[in-house]
């Protein structure tokens, strides 16, 4: 499955209002079952706002690897594994980092990234320990043993933008969740 592949699920988990939380159907009352298909993907658009476009740049180019495209004067076009981002300068940063929980984990309500394969995960987490690069919450697996086990890290941009990078060693763990335990953090324990 391609990464485009994998992305349509995430925006698919994203866009769907009936599921919620940050992991399959957490504090959900309806489960949606979805399957995994071949569709291609058009890619997202998601623009988010930064505080100094000159350290944003470097960021997003030299740590993450993402190339440039269009730019004006208060904005930069990156290539962020095919999906336009947009970095628009502000005045003055939305404090939402102060708020939002996961796993006793402090993470913004807002925040956004990207489901990669098992391997490439790990390549660039090994890449980032390498570049000493702070990471908001580090690499580790979450609800291990559960099905929604999956590898995550967070790091923040120059501007305070969380960036979460998971993978499943299996893709079709994406949305999935055990029957009876869809409410369960982690989506319930494999049997």
């Amino acid at each position: 499955m391609s990464i485009a592949n994998v992305a349509q699920l995430v925006v698919l988990r994203i866009c769907n209002p009936t599921v919620g939380g940050s992991s399959p159907s957490v504090g959900s009352t309806k489960t949606v079952n979805c399957t995994m298909c071949e569709l291609s993907m058009r890619p997202f658009h998601l623009a988010f706002p930064v505080s100094d476009l000159v350290k944003t740049e470097a960021f997003y180019v030299d740590v993450m690897n993402c190339s440039t495209g269009r730019r004006t004067p208060k904005s930069i076009n990156f290539n962020f594994y095919g999906h336009q981002i947009v970095a628009h300068l502000v005045d003055q940063m939305p404090d939402n980092v102060k708020s939002g929980r996961v796993d006793g984990k402090r993470v913004p309500p807002f925040h956004f990234g990207i489901v990669l394969a098992w391997n490439q995960w790990h390549e660039l987490r090994d890449s980032l320990e390498n570049a000493n690069v702070d990471f908001r919450i580090k690499p580790h697996i979450r609800y291990p043993g559960k099905i929604g086990e999956q590898a995550t890290m967070f790091l923040d941009d120059p501007s305070g933008n969380s960036i979460e990078f998971k993978s499943f060693r299996d893709d079709k763990k994406l949305f999935a969740t055990v029957q009876g335990s869809e409410n369960e953090i982690g989506g319930g324990k494999i049997v």
